[in-house]
């Protein structure tokens, strides 16, 4: 359970916009990951916001866009 504290504090967080970038990145890195493991070139990385802060910071609902580009 996220104390008021933590609660608070990601919710600033949120907004700062070394978040964007760090997102950027992470999409980056996760797109050159598919590309050399598993050679998938275009495959659409969404990094999501949960509703509820308990449910975690982001979500990356990359399972089922992967299951779509599989035979």
């Amino acid at each position: 359970m996220t104390s008021l504290l933590e609660s608070l504090f990601l919710q600033s967080v949120r907004g700062h916009p070394c978040i964007d970038i760090w997102k950027r990145q992470l999409v980056e890195h996760l797109r050159e990951f598919l590309r050399h493991t598993y050679d998938l070139e275009t495959v659409n990385i969404v990094v999501e916001q949960p509703p509820k802060i308990e449910f975690g910071e982001y979500a990356l609902p990359l399972a089922f866009e992967l299951v779509r580009k599989t035979p």
